[in-house]
Formats: structure tokens, C-alpha cells, sequence
């Protein structure tokens, strides 16, 4: 439960969502890569006359890696999504951080912090 207090957002969630989104960036990007690599093998096989078979496996592949970037663009704008969507609830919670890290609702803190000021400032016994 770290970072967290009764269903409101924490920045480990919001952390967890912007790393994923980075891996799924790298992701991409190498894919992307791959993907430049089998439309050149493609068209170098079309250049040089290889058989049908041949061909047909290098389009498999291009079409293989298509479908890979895609999903990982799915997932991506899930995850960018999501971390709107986080990051709108926190600001709508009006929560604030402890000393120790942890998310505490700001009218949940000032009742610690009023109850705080009142037992300091108790009226002394003599």
C-alpha cells in the first residue's frame, strides 16, 4: 500500500504508467527498426529476381513486424490513457505528501495537524 491512502492515486502508480510507456517506446523503436530491415530484404529480393517463395516469406515478415508495431501502439495509447487519466484524478483529490512519501487527502492532513495543535497547546493543569 505505499504511497497510497483508500482509493486515492499514487505517484507510484503514475510512475509505474510513465515507465511503461518509455519500455514501450524502446520497444517500438526497435521494431521499427526490424521492421526497415525486412522492407529492404523485400525489395532487395524483388531487385533480384528470387522465386515466389522466397518473396512471399520476406512480405510475411514485414507484415509480421506491421502488426507487432501496431499492437504496441495499442498499448501505448492505453497506457498514455491511463496516465491522463491518473494524473486528472490526483489533481481533482487535492492530496498532499507526507514527510514519509505516503498520499494523504489535504482535509485528512489538517485534521492530524488541528489535533496536533490542540494537544500542544492544552491548557496547563496546576
Amino acid at each position: 500500500m505505499s504511497g497510497q491512502y483508500q482509493g486515492y492515486t499514487s505517484y507510484e502508480e503514475i510512475a509505474n504508467c510513465e515507465a511503461r510507456i518509455r519500455a514501450l517506446s524502446r520497444e517500438k523503436e526497435g521494431r521499427l527498426s526490424r521492421y526497415n530491415d525486412s522492407i529492404a530484404c523485400y525489395n532487395q529480393d524483388i531487385r533480384d529476381g528470387r522465386s515466389q517463395k522466397t518473396i512471399k516469406k520476406s512480405l510475411a515478415r514485414v507484415k509480421k513486424f506491421e502488426e507487432q508495431i501496431g499492437d504496441i501502439e495499442v498499448a501505448m495509447f492505453d497506457a498514455q490513457r491511463k496516465l491522463a487519466e491518473l494524473n486528472r484524478r490526483l489533481r481533482q483529490e487535492n492530496v498532499v505528501t507526507t514527510i514519509t512519501g505516503e498520499i494523504v487527502p489535504a482535509e485528512i492532513q489538517a485534521n492530524i495537524a488541528y489535533q496536533l495543535y490542540q494537544q500542544q497547546n492544552k491548557p496547563r493543569r496546576r
